[in-house]
Formats: structure tokens, sequence, C-alpha cells
């Protein structure tokens, strides 16, 4: 197992397949002696692509720039400290700080600060502090300020101030100070013990059921069944 820097020469040769982008240490110095392999560990400075297109195997893969990542990898884990996600990934992933997913990926990730996905991700999704959803997730759980703008096409949870804006395609809960504002599919539970947890606004409404487990939610938009 190894640790190995992309880090081209030439900012315009970002050419995974090509040794000489490759490095063994993180002073870009040494020269790696081989292209890496399902064993291991890769740190991406530059934006990065792949001729070859094909899916990369590698232990571990992490952003350290805000770059864009052009391949297919494969990898046990994925942290973007920055950048962003434009080729097919296949593994969990963990986001941070502005970084955000304009790809593919099959896998769970984890959103914090103010990353963001904007395309498809195949998994269940976290998202923390002020992150938010701007393209399509099968299950979602939502924390902190975060915030769905897009489609959720199973179930989701929004915990604290988090806000439903969009679409959840099936059953949503509510807890804490969070909110729906969008529109609800299924049905959609409201479970807090103040009166703070709202449904206000939606554009479209709630489709299924709703419920107020401590029976003090307040109701302000269409409810297209039965509370």
């Amino acid at each position: 197992m190894a640790n190995l820097y992309f880090y081209p020469s030439n900012s315009f040769s970002g050419e995974w397949g090509d040794l000489n982008n490759w490095w063994s240490d993180s002073g870009f110095t040494v020269q790696a002696s081989a292209l890496p392999t399902s064993n291991d560990n890769v740190f991406i400075h530059r934006s990065v692509y792949d001729n070859e297109n094909i899916t990369r195997i590698v232990n571990t893969f992490t952003c350290q720039a805000n770059v864009n990542t052009f391949v297919n990898v494969t990898a046990n884990s994925f942290i973007f400290n920055a950048g962003e996600v434009s080729g097919v990934v296949n593994g969990d992933v963990t986001f941070y700080n502005y970084a955000y997913n304009g790809g593919t990926i099959n896998g769970n990730c984890q959103f914090y600060n103010n990353s963001n996905n904007s395309t498809t991700i195949n998994g269940y999704a976290t998202f923390h502090d002020s992150s938010r959803n701007a393209g399509t997730v099968s299950n979602a759980t939502f924390n902190d300020s975060s915030l769905n703008m897009w489609y959720v096409t199973f179930d989701a949870i929004f915990n604290d101030y988090s806000i439903n804006s969009a679409e959840v395609s099936r059953h949503a809960t509510f807890n804490d100070y969070s909110y729906n504002q969008g529109a609800i599919i299924g049905d959609a539970t409201f479970s807090l013990t103040s009166a703070h947890t709202m449904i206000i606004g939606g554009f479209i409404g709630i489709y299924g059921n709703v419920k107020f487990k401590y029976e003090k939610g307040i109701n302000g938009s269409s409810i297209l069944g039965i509370v």
C-alpha cells in the first residue's frame, strides 16, 4: 500500500494514466514508480481526467483542492475537502466546505459546511450544517440548517432547522424546528413537543396523510390526504 499524489507539473496535462503526473511524496519531488492500484491511497491536487474512460480502482480517494475529477473511480472511501465529483464514483463519499457532486455517486454520502449535491446519488445522503440537495437522492436525512431544493425519490427525515422546499416522493418526518414548504407525495409526520413545527406555504401540498405526533403542529398549506 502506498500514498500517491496527483499533481501534473503542467496544469494542462491532467491525464490519470500519465505516470509523470504521480508522485510518492506530498511535496511532489519523488516520482511514483507505478500508477495507483487497488491497494493505494490517492490524493488529488489538480484537475484530473481519464482518456481511457475506464473505472479506476483504488483503496481511498481524497480530493485536496478546488478542482474537477473527470474520472470513474471505485474506492473504499472518498473524501472531498474541496472540488467536484465530475465522473462516476462507486463508494461512500464525504464532502466538506464548498465541495459538491456534479457526477453520479453509487454509494452513501455525508455533506458538511456549504457542500452540496447537484446531480445524482444512488444511496443514502445525510446533509449537515448549511449543505444543500439540488439534485436527486434516494433517501436522505437533513440536519442543522440544510435544505432540500430538488428530489428525494424515497423517504426523508428533517431535523433541527432544515427545510424541504421541493419534493419528497414518499414519506417525510419533520422533527425539531424543521418545516415543509414543498411537496410530500406520501405521508408526512410532524413530531415536536413545541408548536414550532409547521407545514407552511406548500407550493404543491401533501398528497398523503399528515400526522401531528404531539398535536401541536401548525398547518398552513394544502393537504390532499387525511389529517
